[in-house]
């Protein structure tokens, strides 16, 4: 179900504190279908920590991704789908992609 910026946000953070790490521990991006960017990334779906969020809308998704990227999360812009409404974070790992 999609949700507020604001409740995205306050989610990641929640989850961040919960698992650890610095912001730039942890990657960003958004897409229209967070599945092809599990297997892009390299993430293990069952292990990994990660988390995916649709927003209301694409712009909230930017908003999203801007207030995580000021923090220094490392951000997965490349060929950025500007309809794109789902955030998706991860913690790297040595096997992940950043």
């Amino acid at each position: 179900m999609p949700d507020s910026t604001e409740n995205i946000i306050q989610q990641i953070k929640d989850y961040m504190t919960r698992y650890g790490g610095s912001y730039y521990e942890w990657c960003i991006g958004t897409t229209r279908d967070v599945t092809p960017q599990i297997i892009k990334h390299k993430l293990v779906q069952q292990g990994d920590r990660w988390m995916a969020n649709q927003a209301l809308s694409s712009a909230g998704a930017k908003n999203v991704f801007d207030y995580f990227a000021r923090l220094g999360v490392t951000t997965y812009a490349l060929n950025q789908d500007k309809d794109a409404a789902c955030v998706y974070i991860y913690l790297k790992n040595d096997h992940t992609s950043p």
